[in-house]
């Protein structure tokens, strides 16, 4: 059985529309990172690549990941409590 050439062309748009969508999952993939920055009060606010602080805070996140990754402590210190009296020891430290 030949294909007609109407379900020629509606297989290649789908084709077509496959490798659009590879290529934006792709270009997605390997966008810059994006920095967000939490105020106390829960405002946030994104930087910009380029804005004040940015090569800053992505160096930080950066090395905060690889500390994770490696299931280390970067400082060597004690471990801090999350909360409650101890915590407020802690700082103070």
């Amino acid at each position: 059985m030949a294909l007609n050439p109407a379900s020629w062309t509606l297989t290649r748009a789908a084709e077509l529309a496959g490798g659009i969508g590879a290529m934006l999952r792709r270009a997605q993939l390997e966008r810059e990172p994006r920095v967000t920055i939490v105020a106390s009060n829960g405002a946030r606010r994104v930087l910009t690549e380029g804005e004040r602080g940015y090569d800053r805070a992505l160096e930080v996140a950066e090395a905060m990941i690889a500390v994770i990754a490696k299931g280390g402590d970067a400082g060597g210190g004690e471990q801090r409590p999350a909360g409650g009296a101890g915590a407020a020891e802690a700082e103070r430290r």
